[in-house]
């Protein structure tokens, strides 16, 4: 994806000629015209960005399966984390499992501690960057010792919005439903779905008032207050520091010891491995957890582990402390246990309740347009003639429940309305014909774009 088109043409023409035995690339590389396939490797197999999200809409994860078995070639679904839909095949057989029990070279998992950041607790809650004083002691003695530390918040920017303190005005995005996060560096609020900018304003446009504040924390604010706090060299690493050639610089630094706390998103928690980091610290786990999506509690476990896993990779045993506000999440005590087997027994228990996959099947169905009542429209129209069909027929009142339509959780993106409707079924045969059958009469509205998307992997 970092390819020219023209670049991307070269490569292609050299697979073609035989040139290269080996491609390596994103979703993208499973469409190389390899004449002979043999291996297919899905690194990081749980991850969410598999998915086509947009257009011709696919998991890569799946098409590599498909393609494997078209061209009997070997598949390896790598991953600490697997996704259930995995390990749920895995268990039934359908795939082989072959568990890594132990870290490489025997080391020894990082000791995961976990802060209850409550304001009621024994710590006393966090300061205004987000730091309890646990993990600050922690940072400085690691400092001292000579090693290095990361930490973790999955929220970029210096503060998630801007709000007026005297009447509650929260400055919002006009095109989205999402608020303006504030850039301290430029002086800025920035939508980071549709990159709407505008200036930081000195008053509300409601009361007047000059009484503007930040609320939250980000990364860059996180680093402003560690540069401050600590006698050390802090770096910052997401979507606004680490692209392009900026990435490999700052992690190139930062290997060789330049840094001594990097502060990032997600992006420092993919495979790195510094042998010197003896100390990650998570500062919001529960970001992820309040997330309207019944894969959540799953992708925090991930997202944990992953994290978890920068620390103590050298000689020095790693230490991990993660402040939250729900200590006894199973998702987080999981983690601190590097028990993905205990987080597995957890979070079955709740899918196979509610018809979850790995058992059942999602469609999800997606209404985008620029008038709200004609999305809204078109959805209840929709939702309407899917239960009118089920009812018609026995088999699919007993294998598909029609669930909406509703508004999506992000209501409004890029200045376009959404709604949605959610299809489960016990059967993926149902679904599918139930599908066949709509569309061979669907509703009409030319101005609102539907789309059908199946297995769906976000329920934004």
């Amino acid at each position: 994806s970092g390819l020219s088109d023209g670049e991307r043409y070269d490569e292609w023409r050299r697979i073609r000629r035989g040139e290269a035995g080996i491609v390596i690339g994103a979703r993208s590389a499973l469409f190389a015209p390899l004449a002979d396939l043999g291996v297919i490797v899905v690194d990081e197999e749980h991850d969410g960005s598999f998915k086509q999200e947009s257009g011709c809409r696919y998991n890569a994860r799946d098409v590599a399966q498909f393609l494997g078995r078209q061209a009997s070639a070997v598949v390896v679904l790598g991953s600490a984390t697997p996704s259930l839909e995995t390990y749920f095949n895995a268990m039934a057989g359908r795939v082989g499992y072959l568990p890594m029990s132990s870290r490489v070279a025997e080391r020894a998992m990082p000791a995961v501690e976990i802060l209850d950041v409550r304001a009621t607790s024994d710590i006393g809650g966090v300061d205004e960057a987000g730091l309890s004083a646990p993990l600050l002691a922690a940072l400085r003695a690691t400092v001292a010792a000579g090693d290095q530390a990361i930490l973790f918040l999955n929220r970029r920017g210096f503060s998630p919005c801007l709000s007026c303190h005297a009447c509650g005005y929260v400055w919002r995005c006009p095109n989205c439903s999402v608020s303006l996060t504030f850039h301290q560096r430029p002086n800025r609020l920035r939508c980071h779905y549709c990159d709407h900018v505008a200036a930081r304003p000195d008053r509300c446009p409601t009361c007047a008032s000059t009484e503007v504040g930040r609320m939250g924390v980000g990364t860059e604010r996180l680093e402003a207050a560690l540069t401050e706090a600590l006698d050390a060299r802090v770096a910052r690493l997401d979507r606004d520091t680490g692209y392009g050639s900026r990435l490999e610089t700052l992690l190139g630094r930062f290997r060789r010891r330049e840094i001594d706390v990097l502060v990032g998103t997600q992006m420092v928690t993919k495979g790195h491995d510094f042998p010197s980091v003896t100390l990650v610290g998570v500062v919001l786990a529960d970001l992820g957890l309040n997330f309207p999506d019944f894969r959540a509690s799953e992708r925090t476990f991930q997202l944990l582990t992953q994290v978890a896993g920068r620390a103590g990779r050298g000689e020095r045993p790693g230490r991990v402390l993660v402040q939250t506000y729900a200590p006894e999440h199973y998702a987080l005590q999981s983690a601190a246990r590097h028990s993905y087997a205990r987080f597995v027994d957890s979070e079955m228990q709740l899918r196979r309740d509610l018809g979850y996959p790995p058992y059942g099947y999602l469609v999800a169905l997606h209404f985008e347009g620029a008038d709200e009542r004609e999305v809204s429209r078109a959805a209840r129209a929709w939702g309407g003639a899917l239960k009118a069909l089920v009812a018609g027929r026995e088999s699919w009142q007993q294998a598909v429940t029609v669930l909406g339509p509703a508004e999506a959780p992000l209501g409004r993106l890029r200045n376009k309305s959404r709604w949605q409707l959610l299809l489960k079924s016990t059967a993926r045969a149902a679904l599918h014909d139930l599908l066949r059958a709509l569309e061979a009469e669907p509703p009409k509205n030319s101005r609102v774009r539907v789309s059908i998307d199946v297995d769906p992997q976000s329920m934004l």
